[in-house]
């Protein structure tokens, strides 16, 4: 009977160690580790380094595009819009400053010069003053100018105006051209007169308002074309190519309507040798 408790079966436990498949078990789960080390899939959203790829903003930097816009320097030749007084108005020397005593306003005038008169070293309107006088000796060419500095302005008076190409020295019923500033009305307005034609306004007001002091100037061209200044700077022009005398020369002057209060100073112009 010892013998066969010799023969105890007890030999089967190494199949038990044979628990050995544990390993397999130990192993087969610690290699899915691995892909879900794979979660390197978030470089990929860090990628969103693309939104680092701001570096578009650069290009808005290139708003240097603004130096473009600083070449507006273009700028000065707006400011040579000055070339006004490059047109040189006037470009023609003063003829009477009425610097003498007081009383007629002398030879050098003729038309209806009994209305007005020297006074304190101006040109006085006065009571009379309703008809043109004229500029004597000199019949001035098909470009020529006329200004008058504006001492004192009546601001009720009806006209107060420049003559151009008079084709008399006496009377404006040979043919005048006319370029009146009304006071009330705050505008300049160019007309012309001919036998032929009767009075004919030249074109549509220009607005403007002369106060005490400012230069009235006008330029009438051999293409008919007129021209409006205030101290020297372009009003606007308007165009008397029509007019029977647009092209011919002749006389300046002055002529005032219901302007008794006004005085003037610095009476000038003449033949415009160049033209711009």
């Amino acid at each position: 009977t010892a013998t066969a408790t010799a023969t105890a079966t007890n030999t089967p436990l190494p199949p038990t160690a044979t628990a050995t498949p544990v390993p397999p078990t130990a192993t087969a789960t610690a290699t899915p580790l691995p892909p879900t080390a794979t979660y390197t899939l978030v470089p990929p959203t860090a990628t969103a380094t693309p939104t680092a790829s701001a570096t578009p903003l650069p290009p808005t930097a290139t708003a240097t595009s603004l130096p473009p816009t600083a070449t507006y320097t273009p700028v000065p030749p707006t400011a040579t819009a000055t070339p006004l007084p490059s047109t040189g108005f006037p470009s023609t020397s003063t003829l009477d400053n009425f610097n003498r005593a007081d009383g007629a306003i002398g030879a050098n005038w003729g038309g209806s010069t009994l209305g007005y008169s020297i006074a304190a070293n101006t040109l006085d309107v006065g009571n009379f003053g309703n008809g043109p006088i004229f500029w004597q000796g000199t019949s001035f060419g098909a470009d020529q100018e006329v200004y008058v500095t504006l001492t004192t302005i009546d601001t009720t008076g009806t006209e107060q105006d420049l003559l151009l190409k008079s084709q008399s020295s006496s009377s404006w019923t040979s043919g005048v051209l006319e370029v009146y500033y009304d006071p009330v009305g705050h505008r300049v307005q160019v007309w012309t007169y001919s036998s032929a034609q009767n009075w004919v306004q030249r074109g549509a007001d220009l607005p403007v308002t002369f106060a005490n002091g400012d230069q009235f100037g006008a330029r009438a061209k051999a293409n008919g074309m007129v021209e409006v200044y205030k101290n020297g700077e372009l009003v606007g022009s308007r165009d008397a190519s029509g007019w029977t005398y647009a092209a011919n020369g002749g006389y300046i002057g002055l002529w005032f309507i219901n302007a008794q209060n006004a005085f003037l100073d610095d009476f000038g112009g003449g033949t415009v040798v160049t033209v711009p």
